[in-house]
């Protein structure tokens, strides 16, 4: 199972008609695509060209991988894949014995 999560506010308007956006109510720094593969957390950070992680995702970063979850920070679909399937393999071959490789 995996859904993409968008922590962007959304506009509204005040009572006098002036639009302002409202904040997100989800914990900053949440990963664009939330995974649950085999029973793991997988959590997908898309950047792309010179894009790079904020303070508030690395630190979600840091508490996914404490979690025991898998993170990957994405630039491309190819070393995503790579990636993606080497940890499937890791998962597949630990399930069941307790000692899952983070």
């Amino acid at each position: 199972h995996a859904e993409r999560i968008s922590n962007e506010g959304v506009m509204r308007r005040d009572k006098y008609g002036k639009s302002f956006r409202a904040t997100s109510s989800m914990q900053n720094g949440t990963a664009d695509i939330s995974a649950t593969i085999l029973g793991r957390s997988v959590k997908v950070e898309v950047k792309i060209g010179n894009d790079r992680q904020s303070e508030a995702q690395e630190e979600y970063q840091r508490q996914i991988e404490n979690a025991r979850g898998y993170y990957i920070v994405a630039k491309d679909f190819d070393s995503f894949l790579t990636w993606f399937l080497g940890k499937m393999e890791v998962i597949k071959a630990k399930k069941g014995g307790g000692n899952e490789e983070k």
